[in-house]
């Protein structure tokens, strides 16, 4: 929270006095009319504060503080052949091969691990409508007024070296929702060896309208929002999302470059990965409304 001390030519403090708030960055952060910053994405942004004419500013740096899972110190498990990939993801691309398959029967097991779950906020439920590995699918519990900064829990896999990368999952949001202030309701995260991170959002005020986006964020190169490119359907909460994902790294100069091709669809779930490509079953997360 910022604070504004107006004074007068000879030093004297003014008490009282209206002072008015801006950011000259509000896609980094916003401030209020009572001078409480909310930080949206990692950057720098101006703060101005103007009283009776005068005014002074202020920059911010807002990071991420989203932790990764700690570094895997075991050897890869092999490739999952056992476990069938389930029918339905239209926009998966051809020539690629199964790393894993997760139908979330328990929360870690074969090359999956769960971390930060020491409330219990992650867990495996039963959804009978659930629509492609029915009926079990990960729950992840925000309770009312969690503050953002960290996710309640993680349930993670390392994956081998890959270029290119193909993630399709279904999920849901639970109706209702208690959306963060931020407009930003992280769902899933990569993490490079390289460092850095990319995540797919469910993004909107609280109460909505909300959309699904993607936020990039790599050493030297740009982050901006990504919207889906094929098809950009609104999120209804309590309804199943097919989201299918594709990650491609080209080497062009020295730090190389990635695009990201996605897509999403309405119905329902479950998760499994690909070599060269991930695929994800059943998954939702529920945020009360408040009381």
């Amino acid at each position: 929270m910022f604070a504004a001390i107006v004074r007068d030519l000879g030093g004297a403090v003014l008490a009282g006095q209206p002072v008015a708030w801006v950011s000259d960055s509000p896609a980094v952060a916003t401030v209020s009319s009572t001078g409480i910053l909310v930080g949206h994405r990692a950057g720098q942004a101006r703060t101005r504060a103007t009283s009776s004419g005068k005014s002074d500013t202020a920059t911010v740096t807002i990071v991420d503080t989203v932790t990764p899972p700690p570094p895997d110190t075991t050897t890869p498990p092999p490739p999952d052949t056992t476990t069938p990939p389930p029918a339905g993801w239209p926009h998966e691309p051809a020539g690629l091969s199964l790393v894993s398959g997760n139908r979330f029967v328990q929360l870690a097991g074969s090359g999956w691990d769960e971390v930060w779950n020491d409330r219990g906020l992650a867990s495996i439920v039963a959804d009978g409508a659930a629509p492609a590995s029915p009926t079990n699918v990960l729950q992840m519990a925000f309770p009312i007024g969690y503050t953002g900064g960290s996710g309640p829990a993680n349930v993670w896999r390392p994956l081998p070296n890959l270029r290119r990368m193909y993630t399709g999952f279904w999920w849901k949001a639970s109706d209702p929702w208690q959306g963060h202030s931020s407009n930003v309701n992280k769902i899933l995260f990569i993490f490079p060896s390289s460092g850095g991170d990319i995540y797919i959002t469910m993004y909107g005020p609280p109460g909505g309208p909300y959309e699904l986006r993607v936020l990039p964020q790599f050493p030297g190169i740009t982050s901006d929002w990504l919207r889906p490119n094929v098809n950009n359907v609104p999120v209804t909460l309590g309804s199943w999302h097919r989201i299918e994902w594709v990650i491609d790294y080209s080497a062009g100069g020295s730090g190389g470059s990635c695009s990201g091709g996605w897509t999403a669809c309405s119905s329902a779930t479950t998760t499994a990965c690909r070599h060269r490509a991930a695929r994800w079953w059943n998954s939702r997360s529920t945020r009360p409304g408040a009381a």
